[in-house]
């Protein structure tokens, strides 16, 4: 993995270590405080274009629902934690595989509009597909 670039000035960044373990700085720092945690640099690094898109369009698609229903960012993310089954770390759409930002999206369409039960066993049989795909790559 190559180094990431600084989200604030596009400098080079270095591992650091701080007061909560270790974290990308900016080179430039004291004149730049860019920063990056280590997890989502890694995330980052190994996306292409079509789960870089996905999580963009799930992530909006999370910012919406959760204003319709008056909702923290803390709040999504609490939400998406116990509706997937997630860490509290990798409830992050940011963090998402393509498959996963799939599985939410489902979530949110059926969260909106529950119209039938059909729907929900439908969704939570994909969410059990994908559960189960994941036990068996890790």
């Amino acid at each position: 993995m190559t180094d990431p670039r600084c989200p604030e000035c596009q400098g080079d960044m270095v591992l650091r270590e701080g007061k909560f373990g270790s974290f990308w700085g900016c080179r430039n720092y004291p004149t730049c405080t860019g920063s990056m945690n280590i997890r989502k640099a890694a995330a980052e690094a190994k996306t292409d274009d079509g789960t870089k898109s996905a999580r963009t369009k799930a992530n909006a698609s999370l910012i919406k629902f959760a204003a319709t229903r008056g909702w923290t960012n803390l709040q999504s993310r609490r939400w998406l934690s116990e509706t997937m089954g997630l860490n509290w770390g990798d409830a992050q759409p940011n963090l998402f595989t393509a498959q996963q930002c799939e599985l939410m999206l489902e979530y949110l369409k059926l969260e909106s509009n529950p119209s039938s039960e059909s729907e929900m066993a439908l969704a939570m049989r994909r969410a059990n597909q994908a559960k189960t795909k994941n036990l068996r790559r890790g």
